[in-house]
């Protein structure tokens, strides 16, 4: 989908959507055709370059027991946050409203996230700031990356 807008003059803008592990935030990324794309802020499997937070145990996973499933534990409260931020997202897009790359996050409660054993991750703060107490929505800068694959293809085609 990245690759289509940037190589399409006629392509609308994109909203992209994401959780970070325990739902402890929520991403909504809309990306115009001109500016930062996705993969600016991303590696080749899509993980985000920058994160809110930062887990002690690396596999947020949990065994479902009697069976081989896997599941994350979050419920309807922590996804309704993502959902919103979507749907502003959107509804700025529809009015033409967004700007170039608007990154929208909500932060769940530092209780919370502490209390599931993660902490606020250090570049976060050093890039967009301290969430304190968390329980807030902020909006971050998506950067243009200089070496980003698709930006610099791009920019070699035209």
């Amino acid at each position: 989908m990245n690759d289509l807008q940037k190589d399409n003059n006629a392509f609308p803008p994109v909203i992209y959507g994401w959780l970070e592990p325990q739902a402890a935030a929520a991403h909504a990324l809309l990306v115009e055709r001109e500016g930062p794309c996705l993969r600016c802020g991303t590696d080749d499997l899509g993980r985000p370059h920058r994160t809110v937070t930062v887990w002690r145990d690396a596999d947020a996973n949990r065994q479902a027991p009697a069976c081989g499933a896997q599941f994350t534990p979050y419920g309807p409260s922590e996804l309704a946050w993502g959902h919103a931020l979507l749907a502003e997202a959107a509804i700025d897009a529809l009015l033409g409203e967004a700007g170039i790359s608007t990154h929208r996050v909500w932060i769940a409660s530092r209780p919370r996230i502490e209390g599931a054993g993660g902490a606020w991750s250090t570049k976060w703060i050093e890039e967009v700031g301290d969430p304190g107490e968390g329980g807030s929505t902020v909006r971050a800068i998506w950067r243009a990356d200089p070496s980003c694959p698709v930006c610099h293809r791009r920019a070699r085609v035209a």
